[in-house]
């Protein structure tokens, strides 16, 4: 492969000028596609959680909606439980996603060691909060067992839908937290489980940014170095086959998205003890 890189301008809407000015190197060209594999990673971490988010919303949103309309307003019950129960498998289903999805890229980015350490701070987690373990074994339960919202109810406070434990204990796959739900209500409500599940999810959303930030901010210094030796215009990298191609007008196009990585780094910078500075 060939490769060049150069400038593209605006010169006014829908027409660009490029102008190709030097070779781009092959080891340039690796660390370009290496530092597109982290922000691709960055990308798919804040995707993910944020669609965990948005689902937990949409849940304790609803919820929110049936507890404070009338009996009147609440002729269907069954379809209150289908309701409640499609949103809460929808928000339970996610949450396997993202562990899934990141634990892949984690491998694929760096190694199974990088995978590992991620897997083992799920594992912190799980020991250190009880809504946690609790969803997750809920979420295997819906899984392979049952859906796990049976009633709806009322009382002084509102409409609410809830879990049976006795319903619950049925399910075989609780471990340790068999005995924790021994210990609650009759009724398990879930209102407000989403919230606290995904303050607990942000956690894991920080840690994995952890893992990857300084090699955004390198790659991101790499781009700007690119930028201030074409005056701060974007840069544009051209492909062919060989420099006969190129010659030949046989030619592919990659615009590097810098704002990309500028954004990546406005993420990070929402860390704690985190505050990047690109010059």
């Amino acid at each position: 492969m060939y490769y060049r890189i150069g400038s593209i301008e605006e010169k006014k809407s829908g027409e660009h000028e490029v102008n190709i000015t030097r070779d781009f190197t092959r080891e340039e060209y690796d660390i370009f596609v290496e530092n597109g594999k982290y922000l691709g990673l960055h990308l798919k971490n804040k995707h993910l959680y944020n669609l965990l988010v948005r689902n937990g919303e949409e849940l304790e949103s609803y919820l929110k909606g049936i507890k404070g309309e009338g009996k009147e307003d609440l002729k269907n019950g069954d379809y209150v439980i289908f309701e409640s129960n499609r949103l809460f498998m929808n928000y339970l289903s996610m949450l396997r996603t993202y562990d899934d999805h990141i634990s892949s890229a984690l491998s694929q980015t760096f190694n199974p060691e990088v995978k590992d350490q991620f897997k083992s701070f799920l594992s912190e987690l799980y020991d250190e909060f009880f809504t946690y373990r609790f969803i997750v074994r809920l979420r295997n339960l819906a899984q392979h067992f049952d859906i796990p919202i049976s009633s709806l109810t009322r009382n002084l406070h509102g409409n609410f839908v809830i879990m049976k434990k006795d319903h619950l204990l049925k399910y075989d796959g609780w471990s340790t937290v068999k005995k924790e739900i021994k210990e609650m209500e009759e009724e398990i409500g879930i209102q407000g489980l989403a919230y606290s599940m995904n303050g607990i999810m942000h956690n894991a959303y920080s840690f994995v940014m952890l893992l990857y930030v300084e090699n955004i901010v390198n790659a991101c210094k790499w781009i700007s170095s690119l930028q201030k030796e074409f005056s701060g215009k974007p840069t544009i990298i051209a492909t062919a086959n060989s420099r006969d191609d190129f010659k030949s007008g046989d030619i592919g196009f990659i615009q590097m998205n810098s704002k990309s990585f500028i954004d990546a780094i406005h993420d990070l910078n929402e860390l704690p003890n985190v505050n990047i500075k690109i010059n």
